[in-house]
């Protein structure tokens, strides 16, 4: 039982690592916009919850991040 555990925890956190969404906003919160780009581009939703990453992005003042969303 604990090593389906343990095996259910490394899916759940690798699946959360790997959405785009959640990806694209910590992206657009540190201003790294070549990032912000390349998540667009694989299909990260720019509006998911009410457009959190571009809020993100200008409340850090990052302009290029804001540009690109």
């Amino acid at each position: 039982m604990k090593s389906l555990r343990s095996y259910m925890w490394r899916v759940a956190s690798w699946t959360y690592v790997m959405d785009k969404n959640i990806a694209l906003r910590h992206a657009a919160r540190r201003g790294a916009s070549n990032a912000v780009r390349v998540l667009l581009e694989a299909g990260a939703d720019v509006h998911a919850l009410g457009d959190e990453a571009l809020r993100r992005a200008t409340l850090n003042g990052h302009t290029d991040a804001v540009k690109a969303l």
